[in-house]
């Protein structure tokens, strides 16, 4: 069943818009290329879509693959969230797992720094870089990955990002388990953790969609 939701897309720096009709069939490349037949946007390939999120301070780019009408889906709609067409050119490319130092949220406003790093979809910490106690921090399955708007007060660096649950805040009790807050050490450290974790969310993606394509396969083959 094909559903539709109207909503505004702001470009650039938000001085212009177009009102557009999505459906839950339509993807972040088909929405581009919608406002480049429209005049809206240049011919060029380093267009994005970002959900731009206010309830929380938080922005990311969508995948050209994803569903635009998902992430819209996840809005608390009286809040001011919209969606913005800007220039961004690191979309596309893979970055390996990362591995650092780096700080988290415990609770409100108490932070722990741990040795972090990324494999089989989740971000794990340990005591030291060896590894030592390892567990997992976080499963990326339900979360993705979101820069600050603004600074976050109160972090111990201003380097923070934001892993947000893809669900509406009222399915979680607590707000710790919706949106999880870290801290890198610098600009660098942020812009790895954040790029790496966007890989990591695209290779399980693709190999889901691998598994799915294989169970459809032999399925479709025994019923021949």
């Amino acid at each position: 069943m094909v559903k539709t939701m109207t909503i505004r897309i702001y470009i650039s720096d938000g001085s212009t818009h177009k009102t557009v009709q999505l459906t839950n069939l339509l993807t972040t490349a088909m929405v581009l290329q919608y406002l480049k037949k429209k005049g809206l946007l240049d011919g060029s390939d380093d267009w994005a879509l970002f959900e731009i999120a206010n309830s929380h301070g938080l922005e990311r780019p969508l995948r050209l693959w994803e569903i635009v009408m998902d992430a819209v889906s996840t809005w608390d709609m009286e809040k001011n969230n919209f969606l913005l067409a800007k220039k961004f050119t690191v979309l596309q490319k893979l970055y390996p797992p990362h591995y650092g130092w780096l700080s988290f949220e415990v609770s409100k406003g108490k932070w722990q720094k741990r040795f972090c790093f990324i494999m089989e979809n989740a971000i794990y910490h340990a005591k030291d870089k060896q590894g030592t106690g390892s567990t997992v921090l976080c499963s990326l399955g339900p979360y993705d990955v979101y820069t600050m708007l603004h600074p976050y007060r109160n972090a111990p660096t201003e380097y923070v990002f934001s892993l947000r649950a893809q669900e509406k805040p009222q399915f979680y009790e607590r707000s710790e388990d919706y949106m999880k807050l870290f801290a890198a050490d610098d600009a660098d450290s942020l812009r790895d953790w954040v790029l790496s974790i966007r890989s990591a969310k695209v290779n399980s993606h693709v190999t889901v969609m691998y598994q799915e394509e294989r169970v459809h396969f032999f399925s479709y083959d025994l019923h021949c």
